[in-house]
């Protein structure tokens, strides 16, 4: 009887087969364009952590996880190895796009601009600064998050193929992990799940459906 197969998040796997086998940190071979991966080793090699396990004594689904990554596209598989021999995700902006705000000066108070210098009774405006990432910054690093999680995602079933000890299941992180859940409102026709980009919270109201006065919830931006 043959043994079961342990399954596995394709991210964890990827981790697994990179950084405790050690060949995140050999990879040789060509990617699917004929870009040879030893250069690309180099491009993206981040310090020489640790020393690289040779291919022979690395286990045999972990040179799989290698062979199926080899197989994409170069610049998908550059970001799964880069974050996959060191365990860690692509930074996706948490904080989102920044914002305007008035400059402060050593001593903590709001900076303003005089019409005439020195004369604080004449007509100010304030010494605005933009704090926090740019939109071309936030739109390029969760483009770079999306890539990351759709090139694990097209792993899965090119392994489950392949591999022999393990079942890889697609990915557990989220796809877009910027875009927050609401509560699930609950509605005569059964329950309905919003989301916001923006953020906002939930307010009650009433809604007169036929001859009933029913109570709901809907998204508000207010602060």
């Amino acid at each position: 009887m043959s043994k079961a197969k342990k399954s596995i998040d394709v991210e964890k796997l990827v981790t697994w087969a990179l950084l405790d086998q050690g060949l995140g940190w050999a990879i040789h071979g060509q990617g699917s364009s004929g870009t040879g991966f030893a250069e690309l080793g180099t491009r993206i090699d981040t310090g020489g952590i640790g020393v690289p396990t040779p291919a022979r004594l690395s286990d045999n689904d972990a040179l799989v996880v290698r062979d199926v990554i080899l197989t994409l596209e170069d610049d998908a598989a550059e970001i799964v190895i880069r974050h996959g021999r060191i365990g860690d995700r692509p930074d996706w902006c948490e904080e989102g796009v920044g914002e305007w705000r008035q400059k402060r000066g050593k001593n903590g108070h709001p900076a303003w601009h005089y019409e005439r210098p020195g004369d604080r009774r004449s007509p100010k405006t304030a010494v605005m600064e933009f704090v926090g990432w740019r939109k071309e910054e936030v739109d390029y690093w969760r483009t770079t998050y999306r890539l990351w999680w759709h090139s694990l995602d097209a792993m899965v079933g090119p392994l489950n193929e392949r591999l022999e000890r393990h079942e890889a299941l697609r990915p557990g992180a989220p796809l877009e992990p910027w875009v927050k859940p609401m509560p699930v409102i609950h509605t005569p026709d059964g329950p309905l799940q919003r989301h916001s980009r923006a953020g906002g919270r939930v307010s009650a109201e009433y809604v007169e459906i036929g001859s009933k006065r029913i109570k709901r919830s809907r998204l508000s931006n207010e602060a």
